[in-house]
């Protein structure tokens, strides 16, 4: 419920920042420039507009001042909801949607004995390349994509795992059916790590 509510307040950032910034655009093509890059002299009020500049009444001119200081409050709420969303949000859902069963199915792997190798790594869940906390447990393993919640593959949903190589990287790529993560995962750890040694013992390795 909190990140829902947090989410809900980030998307209202978003959309009031881009709100109030059309319309403070609308309304500086309107009066032919803003306050900001215009004058007062004697008691006239003009707007600029790139070296042009238009008379404009008190009130607009006010006006257009104070609009464009609070463009500069919305302007960065909108940006850090924006940040959150995709930190937040929608990464987490590319990666794969955490069902409630989750907690649970981490609980059935880490109870099923001691942790037999972890690690922090680069890692490729589905399409997303994020930093992970891996633990390898003789029920399964446990992953926790950075600012996401653990996830876990149980050692029966796991169809394959075999090396992978890149150019510029080699690892261990884990094809599964979990319901909580994104398939494939990709683990940039070295060959001989005890991650990786870990994993060719318990789960069906095809090289």
């Amino acid at each position: 419920m909190g990140r829902l509510l947090l989410a809900i307040v980030a998307a209202a950032a978003v959309a009031l920042g881009v709100y109030n910034f059309a319309s403070f655009m609308a309304e500086t093509q309107r009066l032919g420039g803003d306050a900001s890059s215009g004058y007062v002299q004697d008691g006239h009020y003009f707007v600029g507009n790139h070296g042009r500049y238009t008379e404009v009444t008190p009130d607009e001119w006010e006006g257009s001042r104070t609009h464009l200081r609070s463009v500069f409050i919305t302007h960065p709420l909108a940006l850090a909801g924006m940040a959150y969303l995709v930190i937040g949000v929608i990464l987490p859902i590319m990666m794969g949607r955490r069902s409630p069963e989750a907690p649970e199915r981490v609980r059935s792997v880490t109870s099923s004995g001691p942790v037999l190798a972890s690690a922090t790594c680069r890692a490729r869940v589905g399409s997303v390349n994020v930093r992970a906390r891996v633990a390898v447990h003789a029920a399964g393993i446990v992953i926790t994509p950075m600012l996401a919640g653990d996830r876990a593959v149980l050692a029966r949903e796991i169809v394959a795992s075999r090396e992978r190589k890149t150019l510029l990287a080699r690892g261990i790529e884990i094809e599964h059916a979990a319901v909580d993560i994104a398939s494939p995962i990709a683990l940039w750890v070295a060959a001989d790590s005890d991650v990786a040694t870990a994993i060719r013992r318990t789960t069906p390795w095809s090289g």
